[in-house]
């Protein structure tokens, strides 16, 4: 069956795609990627280019203690709201 999806996914993915692909290494990228820095500055063209650190760019916050601290910030909230109109 995981066959079947990667065979699936393999042909709806354009070829220009590489990451966690079979026999598609880092440095075919790093190969294409040079090949159109060097073009880019063959031409006198800009280029811009994007890197994306995928594990710092989504949220990795441990969703259980962020619950509790928000309970715990919530209720001391509420305490000192009480303490201020008892006073």
């Amino acid at each position: 069956m995981l066959n079947r999806m990667k065979d699936c996914v393999d042909a709806q993915l354009r070829d220009q795609q590489a990451g966690f692909r079979k026999d598609i290494s880092c440095t075919d990228q790093i190969a294409t990627l040079q090949i159109i820095v060097e073009q880019s500055i063959e031409w006198n063209s800009s280029l811009y280019i994007n890197f994306i650190d995928y594990e710092k760019a989504f949220d990795s916050v441990n969703r259980t203690t962020l619950w509790k601290l928000s309970s715990t910030l919530r209720r001391a909230s509420e305490d000192s709201q009480y303490h201020t109109e008892f006073i």
